[in-house]
């Protein structure tokens, strides 16, 4: 008999590599020269634009030396443009172009699926369940990596 922590680690994997799979799948049709990381970054710029280099590191969790070069990469193939602040000249901030915009779209359009798919067999109470165990998973990872960053400081 399989233990429930054994069958929900099991899920748990078999979901990850399942969205890894279907997201390298849906680049292939989408017949666009983006790694699925330039990809999350959209989706990032996407859900906070205008936004800063610094914020959107931190909204992704990395740091902006680690951002910047997938950004120069976006910048270079057209999905993302960057402009100077008005009244501050050393700030500049980073939007979506007409083709970020169509990957964010079609992006959000596969999370969108993703979340009816899951919940529409749901009861609120069954809906309140996963909110929570997801909302206890999120503080888990959160806790684990700020106690991680804080050690290597």
């Amino acid at each position: 008999m399989i233990s429930t922590k054994t069958a929900i680690n099991t899920l748990f994997v078999t979901v990850f590599n399942k969205i890894n799979q279907f997201e390298n799948l849906w680049l292939q049709k989408e017949n666009v020269n983006l790694t699925i990381n330039e990809v999350h970054v959209i989706e990032s710029i996407g859900n906070f634009s205008p936004v800063k280099l610094g914020d959107l590191a931190s909204n992704l969790y990395i740091t902006p030396s680690t951002l910047t070069p997938v950004v120069n990469r976006l910048l270079k193939k057209n999905y993302v443009c960057r402009y100077k602040d008005f009244n501050d000249k050393r700030i500049s901030y980073l939007s979506l172009t007409k083709n970020g915009i169509s990957i964010f779209n079609s992006h959000a359009k596969f999370h969108d699926e993703m979340i009816k798919s899951t919940i529409k067999t749901l009861n609120r109470e069954q809906l309140n369940s996963l909110g929570t165990a997801l909302s206890n998973l999120t503080t888990f990872f959160t806790e684990i990596i700020e106690e991680d960053s804080h050690v290597h400081k």
